[in-house]
């Protein structure tokens, strides 16, 4: 008997590899899509194209009509995917509603011999912190502060239908999977674009390398996020949290070290590989696992006797040229740990400076993250004077612990780049628009940039006081650019009764990472 997949979500990331591994396999498929979505170009052109709308139950059944004598099976990938806690009635219709009118139809349908539903770990209730998470049989009622977020709720409720489908009779089945991403990916997907904005978090200069992986430079972020080990294990961490799935972390001065240690023992691990760890840790392996050596390359290495990445080190820099011209350069500079392109980074940032924090604890009051937003205030205007801009806006965001953000802003007499100035506004905001929930993320923003430099006074100015906070300014940023970014601290982050969240102490997570 002959069998047709119905695919729905077929223009989607899961659903354009659902069709493409389903027609290797010589099965006939029937991609639903939405009338006039461009993203129908991506799926395979084997592939019966069904054009309607999950929210019309009509629609719905006749995807599943087929000719007698012929049989189905639904994989029923659809849904409206966002990172936006709140609630929609949007989200409530495509993703339960649409989900409901599939399961319909499946049951009107005799010939539909199997339904499976892309449901997500999201819709599994969350534990606390260090408990295993299992798979459970009910979803619904959920619970608000278990189930986060409407997106994970509508996943819930959704799945709930299938599994009351399954015990009236209908074959179907459920999985949960976490974030997608991978090759063949024709956009950049959500998980990916919320992958990216976690990092941008942690530093302003972050370059995507590809669909999983991107390079970030650090420099300068130690009173924010500690070390290099505790900041990259605090992003290992929310990764995991957030998204559900674990990345490795490489630690290097230069992005080709960084992506060597990074590809080092998986999953889940952080590596650094320092210039001094490089005979150790890189030299050992196989030539063909330097980065830039293919198969050919490495075959033609090892036919001159190079096995390991520090025999091509230890080659004579001519040679390797004579062996590869120019690729032999870059190649035998790899193989000694050189690398000098700089992380490339985002975007200008001409229009904009920010930076934000999530917190490692949920703070209930807004003096808890005074310091957090000091800190923040000075990467900020230590960016702002580098670049020779001043800002006239300032915003302050915070997302409380159910994942709503707010944000105030508010327009300056006076462009200025002084952390001082820009940490009193940004306090300022933040007592007022302190959520009833206690929040999780603190960040601000310095906007509408321009290289004005100059403060209008009057006769209630200490112009003696903005003189001398420019010069301290100026001196910190001196300090920094000689001896690294550490090397001034202000006092307020390191007095020790200072209410400073956990995200700014290394010296914690320090020994959180000895245990």
């Amino acid at each position: 008997m002959k069998t047709i997949y119905l695919v729905t979500g077929a223009a989607g990331f899961m659903g354009t590899n659902v069709c493409a591994q389903l027609l290797e396999r010589g099965d006939a498929v029937r991609a639903f899509v939405l009338k006039g979505d461009p993203a129908v170009k991506f799926v395979p052109k084997a592939v019966e194209i069904f054009e309607g709308d999950l929210c019309i139950a009509d629609d719905c059944e006749k995807f599943f009509a087929v000719e007698p004598g012929t049989q189905t099976v639904c994989i029923h990938c659809a849904s409206m995917v966002t990172i936006n806690p709140n609630y929609s009635e949007k989200l409530i219709a495509v993703n339960v509603g649409g989900t409901e009118n599939m399961l319909i139809a499946a049951k009107n349908h005799p010939e539909c011999k199997k339904f499976v539903y892309v449901s997500s770990t999201g819709a599994i209730p969350e534990l606390p912190k260090g408990e295993s998470i299992h798979e459970v049989y009910s979803f619904v009622p959920y619970d608000d502060d278990r189930v986060v977020g409407w997106y994970s709720r509508s996943k819930a409720m959704a799945t709930q239908k299938v599994l009351d489908a399954a015990a009236d009779g209908l074959n179907a089945c459920v999985v949960h999977p976490s974030g997608i991403l991978g090759p063949n990916d024709p956009a950049i997907g959500q998980t990916t674009r919320t992958l990216i904005q976690i990092l941008n978090d942690y530093t302003p200069d972050v370059e995507q390398y590809s669909i999983d992986e991107a390079f970030l430079d650090m420099t300068g972020t130690e009173a924010l996020f500690g070390p290099p080990l505790t900041a990259a294990h605090t992003i290992r961490r929310r990764v995991h949290r957030e998204l559900g799935f674990t990345v490795n972390v490489g630690i290097a001065p230069n992005r080709l070290l960084a992506k060597m240690a990074s590809d080092f023992q998986k999953p889940d691990k952080v590596h650094t590989l320092y210039l001094y760890e490089v005979e150790k840790k890189m030299w050992p392996l196989p030539v063909g696992e330097l980065f830039g050596v293919g198969p050919s390359a490495a075959k033609k290495l090892n036919s001159c006797g190079i096995y390991t990445i520090g025999n091509l080190a230890a080659q004579d820099r001519a040679t390797v040229v004579s062996l590869f011209g120019a690729r032999g350069d870059t190649l035998w500079n790899y193989a000694n740990g050189r690398e000098a392109d700089p992380v490339t980074k985002q975007g200008s940032r001409d229009n904009s400076y920010g930076n934000s924090v999530t917190m490692p604890r949920d703070l209930p009051r807004p003096e808890e993250a005074d310091a957090t937003m000091l800190a923040l205030c000075d990467s900020v205007g230590r960016r702002l004077r580098a670049d020779g801009k001043t800002a006239r806006v300032v915003t302050v965001q915070l997302v409380d612990n159910a994942f709503r953000r707010t944000s105030h802003q508010t327009t300056l007499p006076n462009p200025t780049n002084s952390t001082d100035r820009l940490y009193h506004v940004a306090v300022e905001l933040m007592r007022q628009m302190w959520p009833a929930r206690p929040v999780r993320l603190v960040g601000v923003s310095a906007e509408k940039t321009g290289e004005d430099n100059f403060e209008q006074m009057n006769l209630f100015t200490d112009a003696a006081r903005i003189d001398k906070q420019e010069k301290l300014d100026r001196a910190a940023d001196a300090l920094r650019r000689r001896f690294g970014g550490a090397a001034v601290t202000r006092a307020t982050l390191l007095t020790p009764d200072t209410r400073k969240p956990e995200a700014l102490s290394a010296a914690k997570e320090r020994e959180k990472e000895k245990k």
